[in-house]
């Protein structure tokens, strides 16, 4: 049996841990909801803002992935490229898409998807708007599966 001391120190041990991983989680916390605080903000700045103007009904109106929807999204290619190329949370700021990413890169990415599945037609289905999405940007069975595993976080 372990000494009364040999618990203490072990116990110890075990709350520096802890104090340590609750930084470490505060500290990915903080830079997410940051990040999260100026998402997209290039949209309400030109050239955005004129560049996207009238197609955001338009998207709102079809569904994702549809022949109608990835004509407008060609139709938006040059301000898109303006768009992803200062927002990082966006496969294509990438030079290797996904998988040049940080981990508050597929966090932001992943709630944007989220935020986006409320607002297309036919894009209710969040699990079929991020099978879509990891098939478009060509995710890793691995990653995908993890995204499909958090898709009940926004059930509660």
């Amino acid at each position: 049996m372990k000494s009364k001391e040999e618990l203490e120190e072990a116990k110890l041990e075990t709350q520096k841990h802890i104090i340590l991983v609750r930084q470490f989680a505060d500290i990915l916390a903080n830079t997410l909801v940051h990040r999260c605080e100026k998402h997209d903000a290039s949209k309400l700045e030109q050239p955005e803002l004129e560049g996207f103007s009238g197609y955001t009904k338009k998207l709102n109106g079809c569904s994702y992935g549809s022949t109608e929807e990835v004509a407008y999204r060609e139709e938006l290619k040059e301000i898109r490229k303006h768009h992803h190329a200062i927002n990082r949370h966006h496969p294509e700021y990438h030079e290797i898409g996904v998988g040049g990413m940080n981990i508050i890169d597929l966090l932001e990415m992943f709630v944007d998807w989220k935020a986006a599945s409320m607002r297309h037609a036919g894009y209710s289905d969040f699990p079929e708007g991020v099978a879509l999405n990891c098939e478009r940007f060509n995710v890793s069975p691995q990653l995908a599966r993890i995204f499909m595993n958090s898709l009940d976080i926004f059930e509660t």
